[in-house]
């Protein structure tokens, strides 16, 4: 009897020691880790023949939650996640991947606050998931539903941007959801498989299994534990590689930080990515509008400086943004990469000062 005392004892210290941890814990950011990863309200995603996915046009608002901050989102009749409004002569058009698309409240993104301290007129048309070969695809479609070209075209480019490309068009939409298409990726080959419909099928449920969606609580001792722990990014993915080098998921590591060595299906894959840019400086010219790139890389690297060097070449007005922040890190949320009200706001002032010296929306 005494025995089973003691152990009721410790168990009830321990779960009100755990309680009491838990409430301290949600008066912190680290709240936010009971929150899902990504979740997009249902049909934000339509299929698109030529880009795998788009934004709906018209798409009402709704709440995106993340580990972070809940906001609202919607579209407008073009599929972008700006407001409903005359586009007029002289705009300039803005597409990129998640990071201009946001995971901010539209009135604190880069693409507003530099729309603001610049003047003028911002389409702002990022889409989440997407590299350089789809934000050419976006970019037609928009301009084309406006009906005349912009008089520059803003691309943020990011350090997976390639990891899409590779795989364009990577995604479809599987009852309401956005789902990847990607099955098998080997970095030595290049072989490339698709899922086939049972696997997109069973990818789609797998958003939504109880599992996922209720034991945020379970973990987050151990992800707190984590956080603090740290250790360098990749490490894991890079060390997996080692035992094969074939990807299940895009985004498993970043290929524009591989050694094309080791791995000889990088190089082409690398030579695609950069032809996406030159092709996207030809249609730019082609419509008379001025083609902007701002680089957002991951570190350095053989690689990422070649790209830096070449892409300088292929883009007359081109700026290393990643080497121009003192500390890129800082901008983004704690468990989450994408940069804040207050990383956005830096980013859109180095963004401003670059294009106002230059001149380049004069």
């Amino acid at each position: 009897m005494r025995i089973f005392r003691t152990v009721v004892q410790v168990l009830a210290i321990v779960s009100i020691t755990l309680a009491g941890l838990e409430l301290a814990l949600h008066l912190t950011y680290f709240r936010y880790l009971e929150e899902p990863p990504i979740e997009t309200p249902p049909d934000y995603y339509v299929e698109d023949e030529a880009l795998g996915i788009d934004q709906a046009p018209g798409f009402p608002k709704a709440t995106f939650r993340f580990r972070g901050p809940a906001f609202e989102i919607f579209n407008n009749s073009l599929g972008c996640f700006d407001r409903e409004r005359e586009v007029r002569p002289g705009y300039v058009l803005v597409v990129g991947d998640s990071f201009t698309w946001g995971y901010a409240p539209l009135e604190a993104m880069w693409t507003t606050l530099l729309e603001q301290t610049l003047g003028g007129q911002f389409v702002k048309c990022g889409v989440s998931g997407t590299g350089t070969r789809y934000q050419l695809g976006k970019a037609r479609k928009v301009i084309e539903r406006i009906g005349f070209p912009p008089a520059a075209i803003i691309v943020l480019h990011y350090d997976n941007d390639m990891n899409d490309d590779a795989v364009f068009p990577g995604d479809t939409v599987v009852d309401g959801q956005r789902v990847e298409r990607l099955c098998a990726l080997n970095i030595e080959t290049g072989e490339l498989t698709w899922c086939d419909t049972e696997q997109l099928a069973a990818r789609r449920s797998a958003n939504d299994t109880w599992i996922r969606k209720h034991t945020q609580r379970l973990f987050l001792l151990e992800r707190v534990f984590r956080h603090f722990r740290g250790g360098a990014a990749g490490e894991g993915p890079r060390a997996a590689l080692e035992v094969s080098p074939v990807i299940h998921r895009r985004y498993f590591v970043s290929l524009l930080g591989l050694d094309p060595e080791t791995y000889p299906a990088i190089r082409p894959l690398f030579e695609k990515h950069l032809d996406s840019i030159v092709e996207f400086r030809r249609y730019a010219e082609g419509i008379g509008s001025r083609l902007i790139v701002f680089d957002m890389l991951n570190g350095n690297g053989p690689l990422r400086d070649e790209f830096r060097s070449r892409a300088a070449s292929i883009v007359e007005y081109n700026y290393s943004l990643d080497q121009a922040l003192d500390d890129p890190d800082s901008l983004a949320y704690p468990f989450n990469p994408h940069w804040t009200p207050r990383g956005n706001a830096i980013v859109a002032g180095k963004m401003a000062n670059y294009l106002e010296e230059n001149g380049v929306l004069d």
